[in-house]
């Protein structure tokens, strides 16, 4: 016989407890042995030996199996991808090998050779399970990122899910980590150094953001659980949230305002929560460059627990990285001493899940999470001198949600949710005057929906989607260099939303080269209280051949709401002499008048979104997964100032458009020589003014890019443990940007700080019940630079990240070396710097922070303990 014991692959991290401590917490495991009730999570089992099949579903439930080798030999599972209950999941598994699947009371399968009884309902198991790829039990369906209909089983838009033993087998400390590791996102953290290699991503560069398709982070939603955050800084902050405490990570790169409303114009990732764990688990983890002083030390406890009406789940992590000493690289050593890359950093987070099944048709939950991190990093400049920076920051959100089974079909749901994000700055420096920011941000919502089948036609159940949103939010910043500038708004919304899901063909009428064909059509109307309305349709297509290929296609449209600190920045009214501008064809520039900062009149950016692709399942004959999408975005009314360089503004005036005047009245200029605002450091009287420029931020630049993603996942059974094969690669055909009506349209792409034409990651890997080895290849392709005016090339950057695992017995936790779970790994094997980019401004650290690393060869040892 072959025993198998609850666990997973998990980035390991363990804690360990003065036994006090431990003696404790073990309590939680007599709640533990209950048995649960079934739930939902996304399987991912391709083809194989049935052995092997039956290995990859303990990694990936943490329960137990009981069989008979000799009933397994020779047998093949046909494999499993998609939402399933593990009860159908294992059923579909064993498909028709002629086993059956009984559970005993303490939740352990057994595997066996089926009677005649079994074998019929097995089957009838089966033809349920092909119907939905969620488990049929009311309540339990599970919502796909992108659409409000449940038990979709293939979307018609591309999305690609990463679980949890996905993610933290890349040995991935923090949600950043993993997410810079896909083709498809421009990176936005750490990496840019704080400003000085890249886009500072939030209070001194600690933060980071999702950013898909290189279209900014403020263009990507980023939602837990599939509910909207707080963004102080026109995004969230995923460095707030503790990985461990992550199940899942769904990236959906297509439009989502039909379903989300602001800012998934690139599209949303949604990071879904645990809200359980089988008692107990420690974790700690260290890592540290081979060259220089950066370390980071993490450790976490997690506790949880689980019965049949109700789950509970908590977890603690701490957090801290040493500074990387600019010294420490070469690309870098030019830069004013001292300067850090990256920052000293403590950051302590918590979150916490529970959910009661009050009745049986009614389910309360609650969850949320909270992170408080300080940094500091040495700051100096040739300018301003010797300096440092400081920042304090905190991030928490809550919600509380209830479902309510209106009948046995339809579904209904109510949310309440409050994040805030909060923090502050210093910037000291010997000479010149400090600099601080405060901020808050806070938005409170209330969501509401119902869901349900309204019609039953040959291919299925047309299934509809109705609800709302009620949203406030508050925004404060406060900047004080030389004086103080204050932004204090506030915006109130109302959203109403519905979709509709109509399969044509399904399961009862379909034919040979017709297996499936669904449509579904969205739509969310959206109004604000400070800048208007907007309303945004999706529509999708997927159209089945066969059980194992889906071709789809989807259109939608998208927008962004204009950001806080665009809308109430303040205004500065500065005439500027004739010569800091060129000259036009009929003479020196005149003297201008040139007002700057936010605009009170921006509205929302908007952008249209074409994809079509190919989705092939593992079940196929080849037994590789597979996803081809081909995108299309066009982003228009984008914030920008107007134009093309201000400088050149009299020199070619029709790119300002309405934004220039020339030779403007007296009395117009007069009244602007009384405002509040005016700033006459030049001492130019309005007589002598011949041009008024309005700089400030509008509504006129759009941006096209367009391209290919491509995913390849294979698994075959190999020297007794599965071997996986795997390539993300992102293809980008263009990315073209343009300032404003009568401004040349520009290519950005294979430039600084924007995307590459090709970027992947591949993948290689060999695992069985104990021992896992894992290789990734991670390539970026030569692009230009011109940040020196001087087209210069960029080399490719290819670096190889590897990891390894082993896991001791599961069968007994009591003891100190039971169920421990060791690895051991590798960023950057090979320790390859980052291509050299001599920078036109600021400090010399001469590499592009958005397209490569400055860290270098990082090693790792994590370890956890299930208690």
């Amino acid at each position: 016989m072959r025993f198998f014991a609850a666990g997973k692959l998990r980035t390991v991290l363990a804690v360990w407890l003065l036994p006090g401590v431990v003696a404790s917490l073990s309590l939680f495991s007599v709640v533990r042995a209950e048995p649960a009730a079934p739930s939902i999570r996304y399987f991912n089992i391709p083809p194989s030996d049935l052995a092997s099949a039956l290995d990859a579903f303990v990694k990936q439930t943490d329960l137990e199996i009981i069989y008979a080798s000799s009933d397994v030999d020779g047998a093949v599972a046909k494999g499993v991808q998609g939402d399933y209950s593990a009860p159908v999941a294992l059923r579909m598994l064993i498909g028709e090998t002629g086993l059956a699947v009984s559970e005993t009371d303490d939740g352990v399968f057994v595997v066996k050779r089926a009677s005649l009884q079994d074998t019929a309902i097995r089957l009838e198991i089966t033809e349920q399970a092909d119907q939905s790829s969620v488990d049929n039990q009311r309540g339990d369906e599970m919502i796909v990122t992108g659409t409000n209909i449940r038990s979709v089983k293939n979307a018609s838009f591309p999305l690609q899910v990463f679980d949890d033993e996905t993610i933290l087998a890349t040995g991935a400390a923090t949600p950043q980590d993993f997410i810079r590791t896909l083709p498809i996102n421009l990176d936005y953290s750490v990496s840019t150094a704080g400003g000085l290699a890249g886009e500072s991503a939030g209070l001194g560069g600690a933060s980071a953001a999702v950013d898909l398709r290189g279209l900014g982070p403020s263009a990507t939603l980023t939602l837990v659980n599939g509910r909207r955050l707080t963004a102080g800084f026109g995004f969230v902050d995923i460095s707030m949230l503790p990985l461990i405490a992550v199940d899942r990570i769904d990236v959906m790169p297509d439009g989502g305002s039909a379903v989300y409303g602001s800012d998934a114009i690139a599209g949303a990732v949604n990071f879904s929560l645990r809200n359980s764990t089988n008692g107990p688990v420690s974790w700690l983890r260290f890592g540290g460059v081979t060259e220089g002083g950066y370390q980071e030390l993490q450790a976490s406890q997690m506790i949880g627990s689980q019965n049949e009406s109700s789950e509970f789940f908590a977890v603690y992590e701490f957090l801290k990285t040493n500074a990387l000493d600019a010294n420490d690289r070469e690309f870098a050593v030019d830069v004013a001493d001292p300067t850090d890359l990256f920052p000293r950093k403590r950051q302590h987070s918590i979150a916490a899940s529970v959910r009661k099944d009050v009745t049986s048709r009614l389910s309360l939950s609650a969850y949320g999470s909270f992170a408080d991190r300080s940094t500091d990093r040495n700051l100096s400049s040739d300018v301003s001198g010797v300096g440092a920076e400081f920042t304090e920051s905190n991030f928490l959100f809550s919600f509380l949600e209830g479902r309510y089974e209106l009948s046995d079909d339809w579904l209904a749901e109510i949310a309440v949710g409050y994040s805030r994000d909060k923090g502050e700055l210093d910037r000291i420096a010997s000479d010149s005057p400090d600099f601080r920011i405060d901020f808050e941000s806070e938005l409170t919502t209330l969501d509401a929906k119902v869901e349900g089948p309204v019609a039953e036609i040959p291919g299925g159940s047309i299934r509809l989607a109705l609800g709302g949103r009620l949203s406030s939010e508050e925004f404060y910043r406060s900047t004080t260099a030389f004086q103080t500038e204050i932004v204090d708004r506030d915006r109130k919304s109302v959203a109403v939303f519905g979709e509709l899901f109509v399969p044509l063909v399904g399961l009862s009428n379909s034919r040979p080269g017709l297996r499936a064909l669904d449509i579904n059509a969205a739509g969310r109307f959206e109004s604000f209280s400070d800048f208007g309305d907007s309303f945004n349709p999706k529509f999708g297509l997927r159209y089945a051949p066969t059980d194992f290929f889906d071709i789809r296609a989807s259109y939608s449209s998208s927008y962004k709401a204009p950001g806080y600190f665009d809308l109430g920045r303040g205004q500065i009214i500065q005439p500027l002499p004739g010569a800091v501008f060129a000259p036009s064809e009929n003479g020196p520039a005149p003297n201008v008048l040139v007002i700057t900062g936010g605009n009170t009149d921006l509205t929302s950016e908007t952008a249209r979104t074409w994809t079509a692709g190919v989705d092939i399942a593992p079940q196929n004959p080849l037994g590789v997964a597979a996803s081809l999408t081909y995108y299309s975005v066009r982003m228009e009314d984008r914030v920008s100032t107007p134009g093309v360089a201000l400088q050149l503004a009299i020199a070619r005036p029709e790119t300002f458009g309405d934004a220039i005047i020339i030779d403007p009245e007296l009395s117009t200029l007069e009244a602007f020589y009384t405002d509040p605002n005016f700033l006459n450091t030049f001492n130019i009287v309005a007589e002598d003014i011949g041009a008024i420029i309005d700089n400030r931020l509008r509504n006129v630049a759009s941006t096209e890019v367009r391209g290919l993603d491509l995913n390849l996942d294979g698994s075959r059974g190999v020297l007794g443990g599965d071997m996986t094969l795997g390539l993300n690669a992102g293809l980008v055909f263009n990315y073209e940007s343009q300032n404003g009506p009568g401004v040349e349209t520009v290519s950005l792409l294979n430039s600084t700080f924007y995307p590459v034409d090709l970027r992947f990651r591949a993948n290689a890997g060999w695992s069985n019940a104990k021992f896992s080895a894992d290789v990734w290849l991670n390539y970026t392709s030569n692009y230009q630079s011109t940040e020196t005016g001087t087209a210069v090339l960029v080399g490719a950057w290819t670096t190889v990240d590897a990891a390894f695992s082993y896991q001791s017995s599961k069968r007994n936790t009591k003891s100190l070396v039971g169920d421990i779970l060791i690895q051991f790994g590798a960023r950057n094997l090979f320790d390859e710097a980052p291509p050299f980019v001599a920078l036109s401004v600021g400090p010399d650290v001469n590499y592009d922070g958005k397209n490569a690393n400055p860290l270098g060869r990082f090693l790792y040892l994590s370890v956890e303990k299930a208690w």
